[in-house]
């Protein structure tokens, strides 16, 4: 008889792929058991890979809804295009920071202080864009409850939004630099609320 230890190993090399039972009548259980743990994890697998086929197919349809095409520029579409595909290959959303601002620095005269404001607002305002579309899809199917919990959390980051940034510019307050900080922070901050949304929009869809 096995002791409890000598079981907790084998259960954990089984899942780990690699028991060696000490006779043919155990691992021949072993090998069953390992097939059927291995069948497991690759329907887990499967799985999760579907969901997120599903969820990427439901953020294209979705990219540019009827009714609305006029509200979301060309540049927050390739923004939300980055946040689509980010999503279903399960990299980080917060990479698609700075895929408009970035090349518009590198511009010549992008480099200067007043380049890089113009830069870092100019991708504000597309995730602006985006923050106020998610909104509207949000809105439309939901209940008393979420609509104004919606709307509170929405007042509550804006008023957090303009506190933090200026208390960033006061880090160069009274020098130019002052300036590209509160873009940046501005860009940042709405940006993560963009991303924040996506989120669920994405999790209200998969519902």
């Amino acid at each position: 008889m096995p002791t409890s230890e000598s079981v907790s190993t084998r259960m954990f090399s089984l899942v780990m792929g690699r028991w060696n039972a000490p006779n043919s009548s155990e691992n021949q259980s072993a090998t069953v058991s390992q097939r059927c743990l291995q069948g497991v994890f690759l329907a887990e697998k499967d799985m999760r890979s579907l969901i997120l086929l599903i969820a990427s197919l439901f953020v294209a349809a979705c990219a540019t809804p009827v009714g609305a095409q006029e509200d979301v520029s060309p540049a927050a579409s390739s923004l939300e295009a980055c946040l689509a595909a980010a999503f279903a290959e399960e990299r980080e959303l917060a990479t698609c920071m700075g895929v408009i601002s970035g090349p518009c620095i590198d511009e010549p005269g992008g480099e200067t202080t007043v380049g890089t404001r113009e830069c870092l607002a100019t991708e504000r305002a597309q995730w602006q864009a985006l923050v106020d579309e998610y909104v509207r899809r949000l809105k439309a199917d939901a209940t008393p409850n979420a609509l104004a919990a919606l709307e509170a959390y929405v007042a509550a980051h804006d008023e957090w939004r303009d506190a933090r940034c200026a208390y960033a510019r006061t880090l160069y307050e009274g020098g130019s630099l002052a300036q590209v900080v509160s873009a940046a922070c501005l860009r940042n901050a709405t940006a993560e609320f963009a991303i924040d949304l996506f989120e669920r929009v994405n999790e209200n869809l998969l519902r």
